[in-house]
């Protein structure tokens, strides 16, 4: 049941899940930059970010 409403609105399971639906799509970019990032690059935007 639960997987023909997610079919019928024609997003993806994770796209249903996420904590902040409106914004899916943004976090997944970043998510997706975040995990090519070498560790010292994700540790200098996170310092950043934190300020």
């Amino acid at each position: 049941m639960l997987l023909e409403i997610i079919e019928t609105l024609e997003i993806t399971p994770a796209e249903f899940f996420a904590d902040d639906y409106t914004n899916y799509e943004n976090d997944k970019e970043i998510l997706d930059l975040l995990k090519i990032m070498s560790k010292d690059k994700r540790e200098n935007l996170l310092s950043f970010i934190k300020k």
